[in-house]
């Protein structure tokens, strides 16, 4: 399905676990290397934006929601999702799939003390889990790029914000030949403790990005996109009636 020309895959957990674990072992067989984006409001506002942009969202392998912001959307649109997909809670899903298969992980991103707190937490989670890493405030491109060759992972974990993040994967992907690679965003600082997610009531009534505002107020500029996606929204849906 599409919202506002942005192709969504519509799948539950379950459903989305299973594609992907599907492009990792076809990647692990010698196919296509593949890559996953989790679009949200904001990243769809700025893919209305940016045809290039919009154009890398939409090679991707595999393009699950993110956000309260595409789901409304979506009923609005009357193409209703059946989750919301692609937050954090993935990721680790994805991480625990990874250690019973004995998938090879990467994590690109985030601050130094960030990711070397992520890798270790989740290594003392996953005894048996390969970790690799690198912070994302690097300035020697090619040897990122080495080193993620070195570790010969079979996913890698891309927060670098967005577009950033979406546009690393697409311009070194092919470089990489890793069989996933996906654009994970602020799931690094919540996974490692850097950043306390909101209540689960509050997350299950699509009030996250509230909370967010609230403790970090200066990603106020940020969330000025959403008011111009609901706009985006009506009248798209004024067009179909």
């Amino acid at each position: 399905m599409e919202i506002l020309g942005i192709k969504i895959d519509n799948l539950n957990s379950i459903e989305a676990l299973k594609e992907i674990e599907a492009l990792i072992e076809n990647g692990r067989r010698g196919g296509k290397a593949g890559y996953l984006v989790k679009p949200n409001a904001e990243i769809i506002v700025k893919a209305h934006k940016d045809k290039n942009f919009a154009d890398i969202l939409n090679r991707a392998d595999l393009s699950l929601p993110d956000g309260i912001g595409l789901f409304l959307a979506s009923h609005i649109l009357k193409k209703p999702l059946k989750e919301r997909v692609g937050d954090s809670d993935l990721m680790l899903k994805i991480v625990e799939m990874a250690a019973k298969k004995k998938y090879p992980i990467f994590l690109l991103g985030s601050k130094k003390e960030v990711v070397e707190k992520l890798r270790e937490g989740l290594k003392n989670r996953y005894k048996n889990l390969k970790v690799g890493y690198q912070d994302g405030y690097f300035s020697d491109e090619s040897e990122v790029v080495n080193k993620i060759k070195k570790d010969q992972p079979d996913i890698v974990f891309v927060a670098l914000g967005f577009p950033k993040q979406e546009i690393w994967i697409d311009e070194n992907s092919k470089k990489l030949n890793v069989p996933l690679m996906i654009a994970e965003g602020g799931s690094f600082d919540f996974i490692s403790g850097k950043t306390n997610r909101a209540p689960i009531w509050v997350r299950k009534i699509g009030l996250e990005w509230l909370v967010r505002l609230i403790r970090q107020p200066w990603r106020f500029k940020r969330q000025l996109a959403l008011p111009y996606f609901a706009y985006l929204v009506f009248r798209e849906k004024l067009k179909k009636t």
